[in-house]
């Protein structure tokens, strides 16, 4: 069996927006559909539950923070408090899906609320939840300065390892493109893609390689962990796991890319 762990791209919550408000009803409501599709097929799928980590970054950006004068440590705490917003937004979503849930938030974060039901992040409440297949959203990242929401995924994912399961852990970042290149798929027209490249080889060149922050690379060699960056909204995520090296069709045909924890040669995809 296996746990996926999903870093949930928060700018997804505000697909369909026009105007730039941070929520829209497409986004929110495709955020909470992939989700629910894929526990609705858990068992085909062959998981267990499911991680969510979501970001902030359709309500605060560090670097736009900073640009407006707004200091290094309150940039990163209103991060924090945006990924628990969204976190928030997620579960209200999920509830109205019948979806079986659990929020929790970093245990460096006191969020009460009377409104807003979550509990504190411990890993045996993780594992607990996962034994009964529901999905843990957590709230707040790790927690702390200068890191964001992709390292808190590897974070949680190392953690839950840890705890001696032979249960199967993969990791998922959903983002705008579809995998690692090298060169900004914003700026050029159809640049080289990558099947599979080491952590440390991102690192070496992050400035080329910047789909996955660097302390996020440091966490997936530490723990020899990989992680499996592909476009959220360009692929189910029930297709996304099928296709998970290794799995039920033991490749990704061209899902993605991953990013591996330990040396390996990197594989451009061919076409």
């Amino acid at each position: 069996m296996s746990v996926v762990c999903l870093k949930q791209s928060g700018e997804r919550f505000a697909k369909g927006s026009t105007t730039g408000e941070p929520f829209h009803p497409e986004g929110t409501r495709a955020a909470a559909d992939k989700i629910m599709r894929a526990m609705q097929q858990r068992v085909d799928l062959d998981i267990d539950g499911m991680l969510v980590v979501p970001g902030g970054g359709n309500l605060f950006r560090g670097e736009e923070l900073r640009a407006r004068g707004i200091s290094g440590r309150s940039a990163d705490f209103l991060g924090r408090i945006g990924t628990v917003a969204n976190a928030a937004v997620l579960s209200d979503q999920l509830t109205a899906r019948m979806v079986p849930h659990l929020v929790l938030v970093t245990d460096r974060m006191k969020v009460v609320d009377a409104s807003f039901k979550a509990e504190k992040y411990t890993t045996e409440r993780m594992g607990n939840a996962f034994a009964d297949g529901m999905v843990v959203v957590i709230g707040g990242g790790t927690g702390e300065d200068n890191v964001t929401t992709d390292n808190a995924v590897v974070s949680y994912a190392a953690d839950f390892r840890s705890t001696g399961t032979d249960t199967e852990v993969m990791i998922l970042k959903g983002t705008q493109f579809d995998g690692v290149f090298d060169q900004d798929p914003a700026i050029f027209t159809n640049p080289p893609r990558l099947r599979t490249i080491s952590a440390a080889q991102m690192l070496d060149n992050h400035e080329s390689f910047g789909a996955v922050d660097a302390a996020s690379l440091r966490s997936l060699m530490r723990h020899d962990m990989s992680m499996l960056v592909y476009a959220d909204g360009g692929h189910d995520l029930e297709t996304v796991l099928r296709h998970y090296p290794g799995r039920m069709n033991g490749d990704m045909s061209s899902i993605g890319t991953v990013i591996v924890g330990h040396d390996v040669e990197a594989e451009y995809y061919t076409t």
